[in-house]
């Protein structure tokens, strides 16, 4: 096989997962090529709302708000989804008070129409190119490269790359060409997917609802302003599809709210879709040069919107890691980890939340469901719990550029190199800061670089869009003054990340213990700070310096176990009216339930990294330093769950705890497996640290 190849990746398949993997290695100029085997964008009625995770995705591919101003309309920001039963009592909902504080606004978009938003940014790249009509037959690979024979209306047409990614769904063909199993199961009724047109709102239907019921449970959304809904519904398994189509009109008879018996005339069908659920996951997301994402790699029940969440999520992360083989300098076993940790995902979240939505919606008693039956009672609950359960959909999504390589600044700190490339200024492994956040924009433009009264720079309500610079980007006033775009927004080929700049007084409740308490801009939720210019700081003004801890999706089950017990047992304790306490407990102990899960899942997810390391340690825990020097010494971090103090004011001595990973710490904080700290030497001679490099 020849080592020329005709692009660097080649992705098979234009759905939204296919798009977005091409889209976000377009931006960083990696030359790719996608095709697909229909004439055209698949129009049949799928997906239509994207979890938080994947609006993450979506807004660093810069297609989120196209996809809003096609998709909702402004009463809809204030989202409210409903489960309830077949006569619309209410069961249970999330409310738009629940939002968690600085994430981004919710995505409502019919998926072909985003597939359509996202290709009109594609083609924008020169190094980007779509082929449809192009149907792959077979893959040959060898050390160097992979070749896709594709059959196109002209003939065989063969397209060689350096890495190929499947995106085709779930009857994958680069899945059985790589002969990749795809174990589960798949469920016997049918899932019927609808466009329609009804007056659902004038008859007491919301934005969104699901009905709960035995035999008619499914899914009643709108998906555009115009008033298209989206109506998902099961039917019984021994139909023919053709029976199942003929049987539409009994189905809206039982489900649509108003006047009985249904007119055919009140409603008008613009897709219907009939298909089968899977719960399955391809045994390997990859194969040689060869990787799977989306449904090609996973399927699963489509309530709860898992689906195309999660391959979004497969998109965004695979992108990172083909970014950091082809551009960051990044080990071809960046696409391993890939390939392990989003199979993980699905396995522990995906897979068992979506099933477990369906099962709730089929085989509850709608009558009971609201106070007996989860995950109804939970919600029901309190505000923290339905935050809580928000919260936890952050975790299906793995920012896979932690894994990048770090570069060394002009004063010798280690910065992730992500800092340094256009579209990712913000981004880092959580161990290791970004640069120093240099000035802030607000959205008319103007740079604030001094202290001043918030209220006379913003309007309420706060948290609003913003870009922030680094001076990693060395851009300076000059250039912001004279490339911003109309709306004062830094557009991201200018070097400008998107942040949410929170109101400057307030202190965030930061879950690493070794950050200072602060509020200001971050991508995806209330961001962490870790250092400011200014020391020993309560508060976050608008001109400070500020180094962020991007911490999206992770936290510390320890801190959040301690937290959670000393509240529930305050709440216990206090005497006089115990109005809403009972509520509180109830709330508070399932919290405490959830974290101690996952405690238990972190534990067992850190056994391996203990065994690796057990040997390591034995051997070099009691080698001494070499007596004699006063520079830095590296240590290898061994026992993951020592704190070590660096108090300030003082010269620090050996077996204390310099920097980490390239930056100075000034407070305690937990330290990982695997991170390297430097200790300071200074006048003992036979001080000890826990291994060396």
């Amino acid at each position: 096989m020849t080592n020329q190849v005709d692009c660097e990746v080649l992705v098979v398949g234009a759905g939204p997962v296919g798009l977005v993997t091409s889209l976000a290695i377009a931006k960083a100029g990696i030359n790719t090529i996608l095709v697909e085997s229909l004439p055209d964008i698949d129009d049949s009625p799928r997906a239509m709302a994207y979890g938080a995770p994947a609006v993450v995705e979506l807004e660093r591919a810069g297609v989120a708000a196209d996809a809003r101003k096609v998709g909702m309309e402004p009463s809809d920001y204030d989202f409210r989804l409903r489960w309830i039963t077949l006569d619309n009592r209410l069961i249970a909902e999330f409310k738009p008070e629940d939002r968690i504080p600085g994430s981004f606004d919710p995505i409502l978009c019919g998926q072909y129409q985003l597939a359509r938003i996202i290709q009109r940014h594609l083609s924008e790249y020169d190094c980007a190119k779509v082929l449809f009509n192009h149907r792959l037959h077979d893959v040959k690979q060898d050390d160097h490269s992979i070749t896709a024979v594709l059959e196109t209306p002209e003939g065989t047409k063969h397209i060689t790359a350096k890495y190929l990614v499947g995106c085709d769904g779930g009857r994958s063909t680069v899945r059985k060409v790589l002969d990749l199993g795809y174990e589960g199961f798949t469920l016997p009724q049918w899932l019927v997917a609808c466009n329609v047109r009804y007056p659902f709102r004038e008859h007491g239907f919301g934005r969104g609802q699901f009905i709960v019921h035995p035999e008619h449970f499914c899914l009643v959304a709108k998906i555009d302003p115009t008033g298209l809904y989206r109506v998902s519904y099961n039917e019984q398994e021994h139909l023919t599809r053709d029976e199942v189509l003929a049987n539409v009109h009994n189905k809206f008879e039982a489900i649509f709210p108003g006047p009985k018996p249904l007119r055919k005339d009140a409603y008008k069908i613009e897709a219907v879709s009939p298909y089968r659920i899977h719960q399955r996951s391809a045994t390997s997301y990859r194969k040689g040069r060869a990787l799977v994402a989306g449904d090609a790699a996973h399927a699963c029940s489509p309530f709860g919107g898992m689906g195309l969440t999660g391959g979004i999520c497969d998109a965004g992360g695979l992108a990172d890691c083909l970014i950091g083989v082809l551009r960051k300098g990044c080990d071809d076993s960046l696409l391993d980890k890939y390939a392990e940790i989003r199979r993980q995902k699905y396995k522990e979240i995906t897979d068992p939340v979506s099933y477990g939505n369906t099962c709730a919606l089929r085989d509850t008693d709608p009558d009971a469901a609201a106070t007996s039956a989860e995950p109804f009672k939970t919600m029901n609950a309190s505000p923290e719990a339905r935050r809580l359960m928000l919260e936890k959909a952050y975790l299906l999504g793995h920012d896979f550029r932690q894994y990048w390589p770090t570069v060394e600044t002009e004063n010798g700190d280690k910065e992730h190199k992500a800092v340094t490339d256009p579209a990712d200024i913000a981004v880092m492994n959580p161990r290791i800061s970004p640069s120093d956040v240099e000035y802030w924009v607000d959205p008319t433009g103007r740079t604030l670089q001094q202290p001043s009264d918030p209220s006379s720079q913003f309007s309420e309500p706060w948290s609003s869009t913003t870009t922030f610079h680094t001076a990693a980007t060395s851009l300076r006033t000059e250039a912001l003054e004279n490339n911003v775009d109309n709306e004062g927004i830094m557009r991201e080929d200018e070097r400008a990340h998107r942040g949410r700049v929170g109101k400057p007084d307030r202190s965030s409740g930061l879950e690493n213990t070794g950050a200072r308490k602060g509020f200001g801009p971050h991508q995806h939720c209330p961001p962490h700070i870790l250092s400011a210019s200014r020391p020993q700081f309560d508060s976050f003004e608008l001109g400070d310096h500020v180094t962020l801890d991007d911490r999206h999706h992770d936290f510390d089950p320890n801190d959040m176990r301690e937290a959670i017990a000393r509240s529930l047992q305050e709440i216990k304790t206090t005497e006089g009216d115990r109005t809403g306490q009972d509520q509180k407990i109830t709330a508070l102990e399932l919290e405490l339930k959830i974290v101690k899960e996952q405690l238990q899942l972190e534990r067992e997810r850190r056994e391996p990294d203990r065994q690796k390391f057990e040997l390591e340690k034995e051997t070099a825990r009691n080698k001494p330093l070499r007596a004699g020097r006063s520079e830095p010494e590296v240590a290898k971090v061994l026992e993951p769950d020592i704190n070590y103090s660096a108090p300030r004011g003082r010269e620090l001595w050996i077996g204390e705890i310099r920097r980490v990973n390239g930056r100075n710490i000034g407070r305690e904080r937990r330290l990982e497996v695997g991170e390297y700290v430097v200790c300071r030497r200074k006048g003992r001679r036979e001080e000890q640290v826990r291994g060396r490099k």
